[in-house]
């Protein structure tokens, strides 16, 4: 059996076997998409019970709705076939730095974003609309499950959450309402259909007034999510460093290994949206 990271995946005490029985027991086949369902195992029920504290009734709720939610935005093919590549790859290159980069010491898949040097008022003047730049995070989730699911065949550990990395240098001091609804929709997205996928998140080098930001930012998160995130100035390395191996970590943030755009690695070696190798890939011994 594959080692387990307890903090991501919760202990299996008799009090969880009784609410994971109940949930199956309480699903008809009138209420869940079929061809979904079928690709569900014991551990994606679980997720939505830990989400909603074993509460049995909501966790079913939450997951029917996710179940329909995916279905009615084709979800499962969102990465397949024509789909594999985005249309606006070229607009996020040059305006939306980010990378899928290494993962930190226990497997998990690692996202950064210089997120500070993003402006959305110019990757909306490119003919990206808002609803597009929602869907490339819901790609970008999907492609995190791909490569969370390498992980565990690597390490031999059930991989289950990512950590997010942004960086806020450069950050407007007066954010742009459209960006701040884009974030704000994402962030709902996560909450709703992406339950339990948020190991930590880490907001570095915020300027000194973030805190204004985040104060608007924080109500849209719900307390246990808000315990997840790490808002830290410019003195930030170290953090990073303990979970992170130096060889992994991007130069741009103190480490060793060399700063890859987007999917690039991360994408290298996927065939229809199905992990084989990942070229990027490191995890501990």
């Amino acid at each position: 059996m594959a080692e387990k990271i307890v903090e991501d995946v919760g202990e299996r005490t008799p009090s969880v076997d009784e609410a994971l029985s109940k949930l199956k027991q309480s699903l008809s086949a009138k209420e869940v998409d079929t061809a979904t369902f079928s690709e569900m195992d014991d551990r994606d029920l679980l997720r939505f019970l830990r989400a909603r504290n074993l509460d049995v009734n909501a966790a079913k709720k939450q997951l029917i709705e996710t179940m329909a939610w995916r279905k009615a935005n084709k979800v499962d093919d969102i990465l397949l076939g024509e789909n594999r590549h985005d249309r606006n790859e070229a607009v996020y290159r040059e305006f939306c730095p980010h990378s899928n980069h290494y993962f930190d010491k226990l497997g998990r898949p690692v996202y950064y974003e210089l997120t500070g040097k993003i402006r959305v008022p110019d990757v909306l003047n490119k003919g990206v609309s808002a609803d597009d730049m929602v869907v490339r995070h819901i790609r970008q989730q999907e492609l995190t499950i791909l490569r969370m699911q390498e992980s565990e065949k690597k390490c031999n550990r059930q991989i289950e959450k990512q950590i997010i990395v942004l960086d806020l240098e450069g950050l407007s001091m007066y954010p742009d309402p459209t960006a701040m609804g884009i974030f704000k929709r994402i962030l709902a997205i996560d909450r709703k259909y992406y339950p339990e996928r948020l190991s930590q998140f880490f907001l570095i080098n915020c300027p000194w007034f973030f805190t204004g930001i985040w104060s608007m930012i924080s109500p849209w998160l719900d307390p246990v999510t808000v315990k997840k995130f790490r808002v830290l100035s410019a003195d930030y390395q170290s953090e990073l460093k303990s979970i992170i191996d130096e060889d992994n970590l991007p130069v741009n943030f103190g480490g060793k290994a060399e700063w890859k755009y987007g999917w690039e690695g991360a994408w290298d070696g996927l065939s229809e949206g199905k992990p084989n190798e990942f070229s990027i890939f490191r995890c501990a011994d």
